[in-house]
């Protein structure tokens, strides 16, 4: 597996982050990633944090420039899963639409019906500060572990 970073960077969050992360701050921290399995996208991932708990904890956010967020998770013991929640999108959920079109099959090929699962996971660093990664496992992951 390999992971490419599709952007690292604060940003004004927007309505989803507001209303269903509760996120009020003027500003959020936003990674974006691509996982690959022999050169497959399998899932896209976002993981968000508010401007404060960016701030806060800067030593976690510089390691995950660098490392993969399971290894601060499992290896390094930097933060602690509190809530996971597990859904189904459509093109209907605002979601569907953070992932860039060349990462799914074609419209004219894929169902009308698409679904996608969500991964969602609140984590707290030192018990106290959230932040949230969001996966959503493309249709091509099937092939891969199949």
């Amino acid at each position: 597996a390999s992971l490419h970073i599709l952007g690292q960077q604060l940003l004004t969050p927007g309505w989803w982050e507001k209303n269903v992360l509760a996120i009020q701050e003027s500003l959020e921290f936003t990674r974006e990633i691509v996982m690959y399995s022999y050169k497959t996208p399998c899932w896209y991932a976002k993981t968000l944090a508010s401007e404060s708990t960016y701030r806060a904890h800067s030593d976690f956010f510089v390691l995950l420039e660098k490392n993969e967020l399971s290894v601060l998770l499992f290896q390094k013991n930097q933060a602690v899963r509190k809530k996971l929640e597990c859904y189904a999108i459509s093109k209907n959920e605002i979601e569907f639409y953070w992932i860039n079109n060349g990462l799914l099959p074609p419209a004219n090929e894929a169902p009308h019906n698409l679904k996608l699962w969500v991964r969602r996971a609140c984590f707290l660093i030192a018990g106290s500060a959230p932040f949230y990664l969001v996966e959503i496992f493309l249709p091509q992951f099937l092939d891969v572990i199949a």
